[in-house]
């Protein structure tokens, strides 16, 4: 299998300098704004916001923050998810060759899924472009008192914190996930940031209203990922729907003040999977092309030379399908989509973790990214599981929308 990604030939539709936020909300926020105001009674932009200004915007040096989610400790639940039912496949398979088949069995290593490079870190290509292009940056996960894996209070106490101690800067930032939770509280509890310090918001799949993956985790996922979290559950609790929609009711007034006076554009995304694209059907497939016929005579010629010495057979046989396994593994996971399963789960249009219509915020343009894309597509690198988007893609399109919103803000006084 080859990974293959789609290359478009024109950006996704993203915000142009020459095109007010409420007009790009009405004509690109169409999807996630309808679907969240039917679902949640919320509006999207209506003329009747406040109207309150607050102070000009600050025009100092042009400062890009990055506020992460939580996708490595999720990479984290999938890849053991993954790890588990590869291992679990070969070792059932294993017991099936004749004479030494359980010792193989027992023998067996844990096969470990490949990671690049720079792979399952937010943003990392980007920065690296940021970096040659003597752009200036702050990665939030460097921060003192940030961790994805707390809570938003905590965390937007942290964004607060760093963005408060900077001079002559005008920050644009750039979350995803759940850093727009930790982004949205920080600037919801800090209006004296507004304008002054931070001047527009880039906002990646957030999920603002919850996800029902946070609600009704799959049982296959549901240990791997809370000890992900490292025994702090206050993230997983902050995307629960009930929670999250009592948040955002309880500070519509403040919310709607936030993005009339300062860019915020939220981005949502989706993909359409099927049960055959499962990490299930996936492994089933490595375990057969693993043993195959050539692998099982080569098994028969060893055991056949080893007939008085059954562990030194099973010896040799462990190190031909270890060697073999390690050589196919990315080749059979490069088609599947790491958040299959729970794209599955949730009944409308998502990113494999957030619903389309959890994304949208009031008074924020709405930007849908294309082509199809799972919820890691837009910050980094998934092998060995499916790339929806190459890097290159993936840093033209945030790059642009960063761009935007401070083109936007060139207008806002």
């Amino acid at each position: 299998m080859s990974n293959h990604t789609p290359e478009p030939e024109t950006v996704s539709p993203i915000l142009r300098k020459s095109t007010s936020r409420r007009q790009a909300l009405k004509t690109l926020g169409g999807l996630a704004g309808m679907l969240a105001a039917s679902q949640f009674g919320i509006g999207c932009g209506s003329d009747d916001s406040p109207t309150d200004p607050g102070p000009t915007v600050t025009k100092g040096d042009p400062l890009v923050l990055f506020v992460p989610g939580f996708m490595s400790q999720l990479y984290t639940a999938f890849s053991i998810y993954g790890e588990i039912a590869i291992n679990a496949q070969l070792r059932a398979v294993a017991r099936t060759v004749p004479v030494i088949g359980d010792r193989i069995a027992g023998a067996l290593p844990t096969i470990h899924l490949p990671l690049p490079a720079g792979g399952f870190i937010s943003f990392d290509s980007l920065m690296d472009q940021y970096v040659a292009d003597e752009i200036d940056f702050t990665d939030m996960s460097n921060q003192p008192g940030f961790n994805t894996q707390s809570g938003a209070v905590d965390n937007g106490q942290a964004i607060a914190a760093y963005l408060g101690g900077l001079s002559n800067k005008s920050v644009t930032i750039i979350s995803h996930s759940k850093g727009g939770l930790d982004t949205l509280q920080a600037l919801l509890e800090n209006r004296s940031l507004w304008k002054t310090t931070v001047t527009g918001w880039v906002a990646l799949q957030p999920p603002f209203h919850g996800t029902p993956v946070a609600d009704n985790i799959p049982a296959v996922l549901a240990g791997p990922l809370l000890s992900a979290f490292g025994g702090d559950q206050q993230s997983l609790l902050d995307l629960k729907t009930g929670v999250r929609q009592q948040y955002m009711s309880s500070r519509a007034n403040v919310i709607a003040e936030l993005t009339q006076a300062i860019p915020v554009t939220t981005c949502y995304s989706s993909f359409t999977t099927s049960p055959a694209q499962s990490i299930q059907n996936a492994v089933v497939e490595l375990a057969q092309a693993v043993f195959n016929s050539n692998l099982l005579q080569q098994i028969a010629v060893i055991v056949a030379a080893n007939l008085l010495n059954p562990a030194q057979a099973a010896a040799e046989a462990v190190a031909l399908i270890r060697a073999r396994a390690n050589q196919l593994v990315a080749g059979v996971m490069d088609d599947v989509p790491m958040m299959g399963l729970s794209n599955l789960t949730i009944p409308e249009a998502n990113d494999g973790l957030v619903p389309v219509s959890s994304t949208a915020l009031s008074g924020a343009a709405a930007v849908q990214l294309t082509p199809q894309a799972d919820h890691a597509a837009p910050v980094m690198d998934v092998t060995p599981f499916k790339n929806f988007w190459t890097a290159g893609y993936r840093n033209s399109v945030t790059a642009g929308l960063v761009e935007d919103v401070r083109g936007e803000t060139a207008g806002v006084v």
